[in-house]
């Protein structure tokens, strides 16, 4: 397939897609590199009790100062931000991991302030978009105004590099989309070719996701603190025993450890319901499970112990009646 080359400056410039990745729930929301805070206007428009944007540029700062609850104006590798950790439900990296001297240690930094439910939103520009491509086969680098080739950026990301990055910061990643796509993708109907040639190059042996990459010009990620999945279904867990709801509890937990099979804090509670429940071999089994991933884990020896003697006290009752 021959891609017909133009010069492509149409980019995102507002940011509803970056809006439609932030929970409904979020309250409190961190927005770093915030500009104008038109994002943060709208996330306070739709129920969000707090936003806090931060940006180097005085003139945004003090534009946005209208629009947000409270505007910090600096550098975010070299500020520190007066907040305890765990404060924001929602910390938003919109175009800005890209101009930092060292992004990895910006995202482990703000990290701290994100509360163990909550996520990070982020958008990145994709270094392997063919019109970059094709220019430095070409032989040269042409700046432009925002995107890929902008002028400012220090840091150059093709879709593995952004996921690794988030990775290594101590995140998981819950998704991660476009946020547009050249039209010529669209021209393909369905049917992706192994080899796509543009300008002098031709691309050959591609699986349908790497063709697709070449036409995205920018990622959304969204990504959650490592373990805070187990975190959000704790709370779920909990919530369900408190009301009475133990066999809610059992199967969602259940479900969990169906994809999560050493995930030996789930099992613990899996153990604690199923002996509440009286299923006292599901919840050796858990324990036993527990103990050949981490033999020292002690409250999982102790309650071991507790339903033994549950499990014999009421064998022993059974053989009575």
């Amino acid at each position: 397939m021959k891609i017909h080359l133009v010069n492509d400056q149409t980019r995102c410039r507002n940011r509803t897609e970056i809006e439609a990745l932030i929970p409904a729930g979020a309250r409190k929301v961190l927005d770093l590199g915030c500009g104008t805070g038109l994002l943060g206007k709208g996330l306070l428009s739709r129920g969000a009790k707090e936003v806090v944007g931060v940006d180097i540029d005085n003139s945004a700062c003090e534009e946005s100062r209208r629009n947000l609850t409270k505007v910090i104006c600096g550098n975010i590798e070299e500020i520190e931000l007066p907040f305890e950790k765990g404060s924001f439900d929602c910390i938003i990296f919109a175009d800005i991991l890209e101009y930092l001297k060292d992004p990895l240690s910006a995202l482990k930094r703000m990290k701290e302030y994100l509360s163990d439910t909550g996520v990070a939103v982020a958008s990145i520009p994709n270094t392997r978009y063919f019109s970059v491509i094709n220019m430095l086969a070409d032989g040269y680098w042409r700046y432009d105004d925002s995107g890929v080739t902008d002028k400012a950026p220090l840091r150059f990301f093709a879709k593995k590099e952004m996921e690794e990055l988030f990775t290594e910061a101590g995140f998981e990643m819950e998704g991660m989309s476009e946020t547009s796509v050249h039209p010529e993708y669209y021209e393909l109907n369905g049917s992706l070719p192994e080899n796509i040639a543009f300008g002098r190059l031709v691309l050959k042996g591609l699986n349908p996701e790497e063709v697709k990459d070449l036409f995205v010009d920018k990622y959304l990620i969204k990504a959650s603190k490592a373990g805070s999945e187990f975190n959000r279904l704790k709370d779920i867990v909990t919530s369900s025993i408190s009301y009475g709801n133990l066999n809610e509890a059992l199967k969602l937990l259940e479900e969990y450890l169906e994809m999560h099979l050493a995930d030996i804090d789930a099992l613990y509670m899996h153990a604690e319901v199923c002996c509440s429940l009286g299923y006292f071999e599901k919840a050796l089994g858990s324990i036993d499970r527990i103990l050949l991933f981490d033999p020292q884990r002690n409250d999982a020896r102790e309650l071991k112990i507790v339903i033994q003697k549950k499990g014999s006290s009421t064998a022993s009752v059974q053989e009575r009646i």
